[in-house]
């Protein structure tokens, strides 16, 4: 075994689950109004999340539905065998291209931000939340 001399005080060893992912982790459990559980893609609950900071922005219906198939076609082109998969990272990639779509639509750099904020903390929320073993 290596010491942490060997590794260097500023570096930690990572575990193989955090440094590689698979399609299992992208998976996040969400409760409904009614309290029931439904386990869907990450993706989803992010496109959603797009298409309502696009309306409450005052963006068109046009702009918010661009905004979330981005989210939702980003997430459905990911090779998830691949290695050195993480889903933060992914997350980050989708809210960029959600934030994109809203440029190109829209042309507002303030509601493209918004879309980009709002997609990248409510992707950590999730990921912390499946981490943590906890429902939203």
């Amino acid at each position: 075994t290596m010491s942490a001399s060997v590794i260097g005080p500023n570096r930690r060893r990572r575990s193989r689950s955090r440094s590689r992912g698979n399609k299992n982790d992208f998976f996040v459990t969400l409760s409904d109004a009614n309290g029931v559980n439904r386990t869907m893609m990450i993706w989803v609950p992010l496109a959603v999340l797009a298409r309502n900071v696009v309306l409450e922005n005052e963006g068109g219906e046009d702009v918010a539905q661009n905004a979330s198939v981005a989210v939702l076609r980003y997430g459905k082109g990911i090779d998830y065998d691949q290695r050195r998969l993480t889903v933060m990272r992914q997350v980050i990639v989708a809210a960029s291209k959600a934030s994109d779509a809203v440029i190109q639509e829209m042309g507002n750099g303030d509601v493209a931000a918004a879309v980009l904020q709002a997609v990248r903390y409510g992707g950590e929320v999730l990921i912390t939340a499946k981490d943590a073993g906890t429902v939203i």
